[in-house]
C-alpha cells in the first residue's frame, strides 16, 4: 500500500538539535500535535510538503524550531498562511511542496538558522550520500515514537531505479521534480516525518513526500527542491514581509558600518 508520508524515521538514530537548526516541527496548535517537519529557509518562510496543508483545517498552526524535543523547548511561532503549489495534485501526490510563513520573522542564533537550497542547476545523480530526519517510529508498525528527534544516512537512486522499484505497486513513473533514497529494509522514513528535510552537506536537496511504510525496501520519494528552486525564490521575494525585513536589515548593516567608520 503506497501512501503519502505521514512518516517517521525507521533505523535512525538520535540527533542534537543544534546541528541542525533549520529543521522545524509543524504544530496544531491547540494540542501541541507534531504532524510534519519542514525547514527554515528564510526568516518568514520555511519549506514542507504539500499534503501536509491538511492540518489547516484541524485549527491554527505554529512552527517550533530550535529543540530536539518534541514535547519541550524552542521557540514557537504562529503560522499565518501556506502557500501550495498551484500544480499539486494530492491523489498522486505530484508538485507536492509548500511554503509555510509565519506571523512574525524568526529569531536566527546559533541553536536557529536557516538552510541553503539547491540551485536550480543542481541535480544531484545516485550514490549521493543525504540525511533525513524527525520525530517518531523507530520501527513500524509497533514501534513508539521517540521524545527526540532521529536522523538516519540514506542514499540517492536514479528515478528509472526508483519507478522499477515500485513497478509491482502501479504507481506513476517518477517524475524529474522527484528525488528517490533507498538503503535497505527497515531503514527510511515513517509516520510523521512528512515535509522534512532531506540534506546533504548542509543544502536542501529535498522536502519527504510519500513512500510505503516504512523501511519495507521500497525507496523513499522526495520532492526535488532544485526544481522548484525558482518557484520558492519568487514567493520570498515578493512577499511584502521579507521585503520590509531585507530593507531594516539593510538600514541597520549600513548604520554599523557608518558608526565604525565616522567621517573625518
Amino acid at each position: 500500500h503506497v501512501t503519502q508520508s505521514d512518516f517517521r524515521i525507521v533505523g535512525g538514530k538520535p540527533y542534537n538539535a543544534t546541528d541542525f537548526g533549520y529543521f522545524a516541527s509543524l504544530r496544531i496548535q491547540q494540542y501541541n500535535y507534531h504532524f510534519c517537519g519542514a525547514a527554515i529557509v528564510a526568516p518568514y518562510w520555511a519549506v514542507t510538503a504539500a499534503h501536509c496543508s491538511s492540518a489547516m483545517q484541524v485549527g491554527p498552526l505554529e512552527i517550533v524550531v530550535g529543540t530536539q524535543s518534541i514535547l519541550e523547548g524552542g521557540q514557537r511561532y504562529n503560522v499565518s498562511k501556506i502557500v501550495i503549489h498551484p500544480k499539486f495534485n494530492i491523489t498522486i501526490l505530484q508538485n507536492d511542496l509548500a511554503l509555510v510563513k509565519t506571523t512574525s520573522p524568526v529569531d536566527f542564533n546559533e541553536k536557529v538558522y536557516p538552510i541553503k537550497m539547491a540551485a536550480t542547476e543542481y541535480y544531484i545523480g545516485p550514490g549521493i550520500d543525504l540525511t533525513v530526519f524527525g520525530w517518531g517510529l523507530t520501527s513500524y508498525p509497533n514501534g513508539t515514537a521517540p521524545i527526540n528527534f532521529h536522523y538516519i544516512r540514506l542514499r540517492s537512486i536514479t528515478n528509472t531505479e526508483c519507478t522499477a522499484r515500485y513497478a509491482e505497486t502501479g504507481v506513476p513513473e517518477i517524475e524529474i521534480y522527484q528525488l528517490c533514497t533507498y538503503n535497505d529494509v527497515n531503514e527510511g522514513s515513517c509516520k510523521g516525518d512528512s515535509g522534512g528535510p532531506l540534506v546533504s552537506q548542509d543544502i536542501l536537496m529535498g522536502i519527504v513526500s510519500w513512500g510505503v511504510p516504512c523501511g519495507q525496501g521500497y525507496p523513499d520519494v522526495h520532492t526535488r527542491v532544485a526544481y522548484f528552486r525558482t518557484w520558492i525564490d519568487s514567493i520570498i521575494e515578493n512577499d511584502e514581509d521579507s521585503q520590509n525585513y531585507l530593507k531594516k536589515e539593510s538600514e541597520v548593516q549600513e548604520a554599523k558600518i557608518e558608526a565604525e567608520n565616522p567621517s573625518q
